[in-house]
């Protein structure tokens, strides 16, 4: 899967977890960016994603995800080992 689709369907999961559907990301938006981007609504977020890419994260992973490009790349790089 390519980082443009990654982006696109990361895109409208966070529109519809934090039901904002004028949100508008970019890859170095981060959660101070983002109004309800809060600790909560990340779990929220983790959990949708992962669910959307049959892909899950494990702790150490989830760590290094700060903004929506570090997102874009660990699912890339999820998907590319899933296959």
């Amino acid at each position: 899967m390519k980082q443009e689709e990654i982006f696109e369907r990361l895109s409208e999961i966070f529109r519809d977890v934090l039901d904002n559907e004028h949100l508008v990301l970019q890859a170095d938006t981060t959660s101070t960016d983002v109004d309800g981007w809060d600790s909560v609504n990340h779990i929220n977020l983790i959990v949708a994603i992962e669910e959307a890419f049959r892909i899950q994260f494990s702790s150490s992973e989830l760590e290094k995800m700060f903004d929506v490009r570090s997102l874009i790349t660990a699912i890339e790089e999820k998907c590319a080992t899933s296959r």
